[in-house]
């Protein structure tokens, strides 16, 4: 009877371990997705409002531009590449870039990741500021207002020249999270589109999100 007994409590013992194991796993999963969703959400969220530019002065979202700041000159200068953005608006209306989190904006893997997965970071005025961890992968895809892929068509890695940026009017966001599986790790990917504000305020298509 003994022996029965202990037979049954481990073999409890060892689908209780299995189920508390899976249930760890599962957890961990949804946590790493939902941490990919709300970074996506909020690239998307500032995307949307690159370019704001209240007294269409023409120089805010994908365009270089000085910083007012205190000391020596300083410049801005946007980036639009396959792996990392960097762009501005006017947040407080004043036609003047700020050198503040709320007006200079931008995103990218951490570059001293030896990854994959790695940080997903947020770039602003100060230092760079974490979003989201296990990102196995971040990219842009940039298109014109007719559909067309800039550049056409897009290398694995490419840096957008300041005409090239001028005619984007969509980006698409591809965001990859590590999550671990009962094999090990899989990786879940989440895409958003957006489309931008013109540049100059003269051809602006309306801001929508979709996917």
């Amino acid at each position: 009877a003994a022996g029965v007994f202990a037979c049954i409590a481990s073999a409890m013992y060892l689908m209780a371990s299995t189920r508390q194991a899976t249930f760890v796993r599962a957890e961990a999963r949804a946590d790493l997705q939902q941490n990919g969703r709300v970074a996506l959400h909020e690239i998307i969220r500032w995307l949307r409002m690159s370019g704001s530019d209240p007294l269409a002065t023409g120089r805010f979202g994908f365009r270089d531009q000085p910083i007012a700041a205190a000391g020596p000159p300083r410049q801005f200068v946007a980036v639009a590449s396959a792996a990392r953005l960097r762009f501005t608006l006017d947040s407080n209306g004043d036609g003047v870039l700020q050198a503040s989190d709320d007006e200079i904006v931008g995103f990218e893997l951490d570059p001293a990741c030896a990854g994959p997965p790695c940080t997903l970071r947020r770039l602003g005025a100060g230092p760079p500021q974490p979003q989201a961890d296990n990102v196995a992968r971040l990219r842009f895809r940039y298109f014109e207002a007719t559909g067309r892929p800039i550049p056409n068509p897009p290398p694995d890695e490419f840096v957008l020249t300041p005409q090239e940026r001028d005619a984007v009017r969509r980006i698409r966001v591809e965001v990859s999270v590590h999550a671990p599986t009962a094999d090990g790790v899989q990786a879940f990917p989440l895409v958003s589109e957006v489309a931008l504000r013109a540049r100059l305020g003269s051809d602006a298509d309306p801001m929508s999100v979709v996917g």
